[in-house]
């Protein structure tokens, strides 16, 4: 992939035909494309506060759900294409992630949730690689645990879906494991709704995606598509703190059934919902 290295060098359409070549040379290997150039979509910081309190958030995306279920080579690449910013790049080299002092598992994880919190990427990455390589079944439960207690507004759960998709697929990636990390942490938390939801008895999640089946056609907007993804990470695991999570979805829900109007689907979103779905 020797052309990488002159990709700024093109604009609009001329950066879509060096992206055809790249990933044509090396026989569309779609896992080696995402390895190699899956940074050139992240962002520096997705959340920014200025002087006067004005708060910036930037959203998140589905490149890695469209590179496991897009099977049009076309589409994926112009999703691809469209997320590339040069100016944003971040990136992580494996040798960077140093040695931690070897520590159980219990106290890693009262580490990792403190710096995820408080939106300590360089030091945060560390311990979630060391439970990663240590136990990836602990890894992908804990984590979701704690993207659950978030807003689910900012779509980690589809990140995490999508990053364990990937590794079924494709294997691990570091490129990819940091991409997804780095967002679960830059975009920060809003614990608001975790904190103040009032628990409702007797709901199952089974029930609650019997409750989206049955009225697709209202779940299929923008709303929609952060309950499918919550709902998603859900039915993977079995949680410590459930009750409150599925009050946190059936809230949500309400709110969706009483609303007429709610913001349609993107081409791409649809997709994902579809995919969320299933």
């Amino acid at each position: 992939m020797n052309n990488i290295s002159n990709l700024k060098d093109f604009k609009g359409e001329n950066l879509f035909v060096e992206l055809e070549k790249i990933y044509n040379q090396d026989e569309k290997s779609r896992e080696k494309f995402v390895r190699q150039l899956i940074y050139t979509t992240n962002k520096r910081a997705f959340f920014t506060i200025d002087e006067n309190g004005r708060i910036k958030r930037k959203t998140g995306n589905y490149l890695l759900t469209m590179s496991v279920f897009e099977e049009d080579d076309e589409k994926f690449l112009r999703y691809f294409y469209e997320l590339i910013d040069f100016s944003e790049q971040d990136s992580l080299k494996e040798k960077s992630l140093s040695r931690i002092q070897n520590i159980d598992t219990a106290d890693m994880k009262k580490n990792i949730i403190k710096l995820i919190i408080n939106g300590k990427v360089e030091y945060a990455i560390k311990y979630l690689y060391k439970l990663y390589k240590r136990d990836e079944k602990e890894f992908f439960k804990y984590i979701s645990e704690i993207i659950l207690m978030d807003n689910m507004d900012f779509e980690k759960t589809i990140y995490i879906y999508s990053m364990k998709k990937y590794f079924e697929k494709y294997g691990y990636s570091l490129e990819v494991f940091y991409y997804v990390m780095s967002y679960i942490i830059k975009a920060r938390f809003d614990l608001y709704e975790y904190e103040n939801i009032q628990i409702v008895e007797g709901i199952t999640k089974e029930s609650l995606k019997e409750r989206v089946k049955n009225s697709l056609e209202k779940y299929k907007n923008k709303n929609g598509l952060k309950v499918a993804g919550y709902l998603k990470i859900l039915e993977e695991e079995t949680y410590e703190n459930e009750k409150i999570y599925l009050s946190i979805l059936n809230s949500r829900m309400n709110k969706i059934e009483n609303t007429d109007n709610l913001e349609k689907l993107t081409d791409i979103e649809e997709k994902v919902f579809e995919i969320l779905m299933k």
